[in-house]
């Protein structure tokens, strides 16, 4: 791929330690529910603290401009941290997305997203 063109596929980070393993048990539903809508997508699931802004990061680097966080408030700090860790791309070129499947979700809840999957989706 050359080095200016942009993936059109969304690029999903999933924390399957989410909301005590909600993230790893829901994923086919969520998963489904993304194809439903016809929303294209590569995932990587997370392995450890801080992967998603590796992930994020490396994502960039290969040309995916659209995000979405499968997990909680944590995961999705991660992925934009990852957003702001790299100087490639300004981040008002980056779209994030979250559907938020963690135990508080605080911020998904601030931005009135729904916790019910398919109006994440959305």
């Amino acid at each position: 791929m050359s080095g200016n063109s942009a993936q059109k596929e969304w690029f999903v980070i999933v924390n399957p330690n989410a909301g005590s393993g909600k993230g790893k048990k829901d994923w086919r539903r969520i998963s489904d529910l993304l194809t439903g809508a016809n929303i294209p997508f590569i995932s990587r699931f997370t392995e450890r603290r801080g992967q998603a802004i590796e992930y994020t990061d490396e994502a960039i680097q290969k040309g995916f401009r659209h995000f979405i966080s499968v997990g909680g408030d944590g995961t999705l700090n991660e992925v934009v941290n990852g957003v702001f860790a790299q100087n490639k791309i300004p981040a008002g070129e980056i779209t994030i997305g979250m559907i938020p499947v963690g135990t508080g979700n605080d911020w998904g809840r601030m931005f009135g997203i729904p916790t019910i999957y398919e109006g994440a989706v959305k």
